[in-house]
Protein backbone atom coordinates (compact mmCIF):
# COMPACT_ATOMS: atom_id res chain seq x y z
CA UNK A 1 0.00 0.00 0.00
CA UNK A 2 1.17 3.09 -0.96
CA UNK A 3 1.25 6.51 1.41
CA UNK A 4 -1.08 8.17 0.08
CA UNK A 5 -3.60 5.62 1.36
CA UNK A 6 -2.22 6.45 4.99
CA UNK A 7 -3.79 8.99 6.80
CA UNK A 8 -2.12 11.60 8.37
CA UNK A 9 -1.88 13.23 11.50
CA UNK A 10 -3.14 16.98 12.54
CA UNK A 11 1.16 17.90 12.19
CA UNK A 12 0.99 16.16 8.45
CA UNK A 13 2.83 13.00 9.76
CA UNK A 14 1.75 9.62 8.79
CA UNK A 15 -0.86 7.92 11.20
CA UNK A 16 1.33 4.60 12.00
CA UNK A 17 -1.27 3.49 14.49
CA UNK A 18 -4.21 3.07 12.10
CA UNK A 19 -6.42 4.89 10.31
CA UNK A 20 -9.28 5.33 13.53
CA UNK A 21 -7.02 6.48 16.36
CA UNK A 22 -6.48 10.27 15.06
CA UNK A 23 -9.94 10.28 14.19
CA UNK A 24 -11.66 9.79 17.56
CA UNK A 25 -9.14 12.42 19.25
CA UNK A 26 -9.38 14.98 15.96
CA UNK A 27 -12.60 14.63 14.83
CA UNK A 28 -11.18 13.70 11.06
CA UNK A 29 -13.43 11.42 10.12
CA UNK A 30 -14.46 12.61 6.59
CA UNK A 31 -17.68 11.53 7.29
CA UNK A 32 -17.50 7.87 7.13
CA UNK A 33 -17.87 7.70 11.41
CA UNK A 34 -20.24 5.51 12.58
CA UNK A 35 -23.21 6.89 14.80
CA UNK A 36 -21.83 5.17 17.73
CA UNK A 37 -18.42 6.69 17.13
CA UNK A 38 -19.75 10.16 16.99
CA UNK A 39 -21.70 10.33 19.67
CA UNK A 40 -19.08 8.76 21.75
CA UNK A 41 -17.32 11.97 21.38
CA UNK A 42 -19.87 14.17 21.51
CA UNK A 43 -21.65 12.41 24.56
CA UNK A 44 -20.06 14.38 27.30
CA UNK A 45 -20.85 17.91 26.14
CA UNK A 46 -24.18 17.10 25.01
CA UNK A 47 -25.17 15.31 28.31
CA UNK A 48 -23.54 18.25 30.28
CA UNK A 49 -25.94 20.64 28.97
CA UNK A 50 -27.96 21.51 32.30
CA UNK A 51 -24.49 22.38 34.13
CA UNK A 52 -23.17 24.41 31.07
CA UNK A 53 -26.79 26.19 31.70
CA UNK A 54 -26.72 26.83 35.22
CA UNK A 55 -24.00 29.20 35.67
CA UNK A 56 -25.21 31.32 32.61
CA UNK A 57 -29.11 31.04 34.90
CA UNK A 58 -27.12 31.84 37.82
CA UNK A 59 -24.91 35.03 36.72
CA UNK A 60 -28.26 36.43 35.24
CA UNK A 61 -30.01 35.63 38.27
CA UNK A 62 -32.51 33.53 37.28
CA UNK A 63 -31.37 30.35 39.13
CA UNK A 64 -30.28 31.14 42.77
CA UNK A 65 -27.51 29.59 45.37
CA UNK A 66 -25.99 30.21 48.72
CA UNK A 67 -22.31 29.68 49.84
CA UNK A 68 -22.73 28.46 53.34
CA UNK A 69 -18.96 27.01 54.39
CA UNK A 70 -19.48 23.49 55.55
CA UNK A 71 -22.94 22.68 54.41
CA UNK A 72 -21.71 19.88 52.87
CA UNK A 73 -17.86 18.00 52.93
CA UNK A 74 -17.28 18.85 49.39
CA UNK A 75 -18.52 22.10 48.19
CA UNK A 76 -20.21 25.30 50.25
CA UNK A 77 -21.95 25.81 47.82
CA UNK A 78 -26.00 25.35 48.97
CA UNK A 79 -28.64 24.90 45.84
CA UNK A 80 -31.54 27.32 47.01
CA UNK A 81 -33.41 26.92 43.35
CA UNK A 82 -32.43 25.98 40.02
CA UNK A 83 -36.15 25.24 38.12
CA UNK A 84 -34.78 26.18 34.89
CA UNK A 85 -31.45 24.05 34.64
CA UNK A 86 -32.42 21.32 36.43
CA UNK A 87 -36.14 20.22 37.17
CA UNK A 88 -37.48 17.27 35.67
CA UNK A 89 -40.09 19.19 33.48
CA UNK A 90 -37.22 21.45 32.22
CA UNK A 91 -35.01 19.14 31.75
CA UNK A 92 -37.62 17.07 29.31
CA UNK A 93 -37.39 20.11 27.61
CA UNK A 94 -33.94 21.10 27.10
CA UNK A 95 -33.41 17.27 25.78
CA UNK A 96 -36.64 18.02 23.10
CA UNK A 97 -34.37 21.67 22.41
CA UNK A 98 -31.12 20.05 21.62
CA UNK A 99 -32.41 16.31 20.55
CA UNK A 100 -33.99 18.59 18.03
CA UNK A 101 -30.85 21.11 17.35
CA UNK A 102 -28.79 17.74 17.14
CA UNK A 103 -31.87 16.37 14.37
CA UNK A 104 -31.80 19.92 12.52
CA UNK A 105 -27.85 19.88 11.85
CA UNK A 106 -27.38 16.10 11.42
CA UNK A 107 -30.47 14.71 10.05
CA UNK A 108 -30.01 11.60 12.23
CA UNK A 109 -33.42 10.36 13.83
CA UNK A 110 -31.86 7.62 15.89
CA UNK A 111 -29.03 10.58 17.11
CA UNK A 112 -31.34 12.83 17.74
CA UNK A 113 -33.11 10.22 20.46
CA UNK A 114 -29.77 8.73 21.62
CA UNK A 115 -28.81 13.16 22.41
CA UNK A 116 -32.01 13.78 23.80
CA UNK A 117 -31.68 10.74 26.09
CA UNK A 118 -28.20 12.00 27.38
CA UNK A 119 -29.41 15.16 28.12
CA UNK A 120 -32.79 13.96 30.26
CA UNK A 121 -30.78 11.04 32.10
CA UNK A 122 -28.04 13.74 33.64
Amino acid sequence: MGTHFLRRTPLGLPDKEGPNVHCALWGCSGGQESLSTHLARHADSRGAVLDFLWPVFLLLGIEHMVIAPGITKVSPLDFTDYPFSHSLLMASVWALLVGGIYYGIRRNGRGAWVVGLAVSSH
